[in-house]
């Protein structure tokens, strides 16, 4: 027979499991990791990526992209793991391996978040500001001291002018008739994770794009912030 104190008990029992669940799901919701996308991150008609939420569907939109200038078939993940003298291009033109050095670093980003993390745009609070500009010169100037390849690969200035398009998009340039002319960074946020801060840099000479780097700092609200590179393999 189907008492009243049984009803209480699976009343109480029901009610218990409801409560455990709306726990769990706000405990779930509070460890969801936001990540914010720069505006540098738009899929093949100039959409925001950021408006796709999730990783995975931004990942989709990075990847296609990648057939423009790659052949069929390449992935984010093949991307990263390709050797330089084995990329098929579409074709050998600087233009092309440029923008295959920019999504390359755009798919090491990505590989950098959690892939359950949620993604919104990046806000002005995510600007990139002198002091970072500094710091990502300072570590370069400090490993071309020891390092061959990086002092005849990477550009570092210790002065010149910033001039910001947006405050996610910098660019640091000499002073004219230095040798060779014309010679700036360009900076562009691609992500921003709590204090952390991962951005592009194009090493411009006379106008002309050349060798694309990403830059990941940690504790940016720190004087010193901790600075690490990802470029392609130059031995």
């Amino acid at each position: 027979m189907f008492s009243i104190f049984s009803w209480k008990r699976r009343g109480t029992e029901l009610l218990a499991a409801v409560v455990c669940a709306a726990l769990t799901h706000m405990a779930a919701a509070a460890e969801t990791v936001t990540v914010r996308l720069g505006p540098t991150f738009r899929d093949a008609e100039g959409v925001p990526l950021s408006d796709r939420e999730t990783l995975p569907r931004v990942m989709s939109g990075l990847e296609d992209l990648l057939p423009f200038v790659l052949f069929d078939g390449q992935t984010c993940a093949d991307l990263l793991v390709i050797p330089w003298g084995k990329m098929r291009g579409r074709d050998t033109l600087r233009e092309t391996w440029v923008i295959i050095t920019s999504l390359r670093v755009k798919c090491w980003v990505l590989s950098q978040a959690t892939p359950e993390a949620r993604v919104i745009a990046a806000d002005p609070t995510d600007r990139i500001t002198p002091q970072i500009i500094s710091a990502i010169m300072g570590y370069l100037r400090q490993m071309s001291m020891t390092n061959e390849v990086w002092k005849r690969t990477f550009m570092s200035f210790r002065g010149g002018e910033i001039t910001c398009a947006n405050p996610w998009r910098c660019t640091l340039e000499l002073p004219d008739g230095r040798n060779p002319p014309g010679q700036s960074l360009d900076f562009k946020l691609l992500m921003a994770a709590g204090s952390e801060r991962f951005i592009a840099v194009t090493q411009i000479v006379s106008g002309r794009s050349g060798f694309v780097y990403g830059v990941r700092l940690s504790g940016i609200e720190d004087d010193s912030p901790e600075v690490s590179v990802y470029f392609f393999d130059l031995e």
